[in-house]
């Protein structure tokens, strides 16, 4: 949690501090500032997960579970995808039921600002589908989670990283579809014991609701 914390205020200070020195980063378009900021908190959060947790404890990323898969593992996943997407569903529209309209994934990276282009998706691409699931793999279901495991049951373990992971993203509507989500990543994790398995299922979750925003569905 010290590094989640540190490693989240880290990256916003140098992004604070960089903004300061080059005015001109604040001109540049939303998708290109988001993936500046983003890429530069998410470094500072692995950074300071393997200087706070690894580093200290003289382990490796092979420790927190950053070992190769099968090939039959990731592909799995595939149709797993389709599963967890069913359940977001379900529990994004009992939530819009019970509190009205959720953050969209347009919501999410422009705010009121606009509508996406085609140019800008390769930003958006490199982010949400690359660096997020990456970092977030390593740090919430191969550290934070690793750590629950190891002084409470799995059933008390996943739940609470989950919540975690939720609550990171910062936005209290989409809490309990992210929830589902880090339970589904938790299991996956547990089912092949490499992080690189939950990191495509990530991967594709980010990937389908980017592709469907682009694609105006």
């Amino acid at each position: 949690m010290l590094a989640l914390v540190l490693g989240f205020v880290g990256g916003v200070v140098v992004v604070g501090v960089l903004l300061a020195v080059f005015p001109h980063l604040d001109d540049l378009e939303t998708t290109r500032w988001l993936f500046f900021a983003g890429g530069t908190i998410y470094a500072f959060e692995l950074f300071f997960a393997w200087l706070l947790v690894l580093k200290r404890r003289g382990a490796t990323f092979r420790d927190a579970g950053l070992v190769t898969p099968t090939v039959g593992a990731i592909l799995l996943m595939i149709p797993a995808i389709v599963g967890v997407l069913i359940v977001e569903g379900i529990v994004a529209q009992v939530v819009v039921n019970l509190f009205g309209p959720t953050p969209t994934a347009e919501d999410q990276l422009l705010g009121s600002e606009g509508v996406l282009d085609h140019a800008q998706l390769p930003w958006v691409v490199m982010l949400t589908v690359v660096v997020a699931p990456i970092v977030e793999e390593i740090v919430f279901r191969g550290l934070l989670y690793g750590y629950l495991k190891s002084r409470m049951s799995i059933k008390v373990a996943a739940p609470i990283s989950a919540l975690i992971f939720a609550c990171f993203h910062f936005i209290p509507l989409l809490i309990p579809s992210l929830f589902i989500l880090g339970i589904a990543l938790v299991f996956v994790y547990e089912r092949y014991k490499s992080i690189v398995v939950p990191m495509a299922l990530h991967a594709l979750n980010n990937g389908i609701v980017i592709w469907a925003l682009y694609s105006g569905l």
